[in-house]
């Protein structure tokens, strides 16, 4: 065979192959590019589903928290409850426990007693009683509170006194002075009524039925002790017509040891 026709059969199969080896390549190149969209669509999947795990694990997870939470907050508006229960039972205690007698109306002076005052501890007559006030007295009052009561200073505490037994101005100042003696004789008075030691008074017949405080005299003078409520529903005549001129009254009194043992002295006499 001739050298020409080498060279023409080799520049054939050089053509030959330059067509055909692109093409393998080509194919070559396009089964491996499907492998790794094969490859990719199973990671793809794969990431997918993980994290459609991950999802779902994480929701769970939300919703144990948001239950938890739940279930914090219930307890907390349960505490915050009881919390609120315990206040208004604690401030309706205290409430209770201050609550006192209030002044309705300030006074913040003094008053005088216009008979013997009981004294109690609470603005009642229920009220524990702890004193008594003679007649007359000075008292200092704070102002009136609830059902008809002062409240006032008694030995250095606030305590309660029905306020009619009070008046702006001493009693005292209306005491008439004079001589006084004592029997013990009789059962019955000028008035027809028995006789009643440590109350029954005989004196001037204008002054039948009559009350008044008897309050002993001082050696200075001045108005003493309170000796307590007396009434008039006796007569006499006295030394020269004295009590039957109202200048010396007579108190009854239990025994004769007793008048004698008083004998005559002055005490101070307001009408009431």
């Amino acid at each position: 065979m001739s050298i020409k026709r080498y060279l023409f059969l080799g520049i054939i199969l050089c053509l030959m192959l330059s067509l055909f080896a692109p093409a393998a390549v080509k194919a070559e190149t396009t089964e491996n590019a499907t492998e790794v969209e094969t490859v990719a669509e199973d990671t793809a999947e794969t990431t997918t589903e993980e994290a459609e795990v991950e999802g779902a694990e994480s929701d769970t997870e939300e919703l144990a928290e948001g239950q938890e939470a739940a279930s914090e907050e219930t307890v907390s508006d349960e505490t915050s409850t009881d919390n609120a229960e315990d206040t208004t039972a604690d401030t309706t205690k205290n409430t209770t426990t201050k609550k006192k007698s209030v002044i309705i109306k300030s006074i913040r002076k003094n008053k005088y007693t216009k008979s013997y005052v009981t004294v109690y501890k609470k603005a009642s007559t229920k009220s524990k009683k702890v004193g008594e006030i003679e007649f007359g007295k000075k008292v200092y009052v704070y102002g009136k509170v609830k059902n008809g009561f002062y409240q006032i200073k008694y030995k250095g505490k606030k305590r309660y006194a029905k306020l009619k037994k009070f008046v702006s101005k001493s009693p005292l100042r209306k005491a008439v002075k004079k001589q006084s003696t004592a029997y013990a004789h009789g059962k019955y008075t000028a008035d027809g009524s028995r006789v009643k030691a440590e109350f029954t008074l005989a004196g001037k017949k204008s002054w039948l039925g009559r009350g008044c405080y008897l309050f002993t005299s001082k050696s200075n003078g001045k108005i003493g002790r309170c000796l307590g409520y007396y009434e008039f529903h006796d007569t006499g005549y006295g030394i020269n017509g004295d009590i039957q001129r109202g200048e010396t009254i007579d108190i009854y009194m239990s025994s004769n040891a007793q008048c004698i043992q008083w004998g005559r002295r002055s005490v101070y006499v307001v009408f009431v």
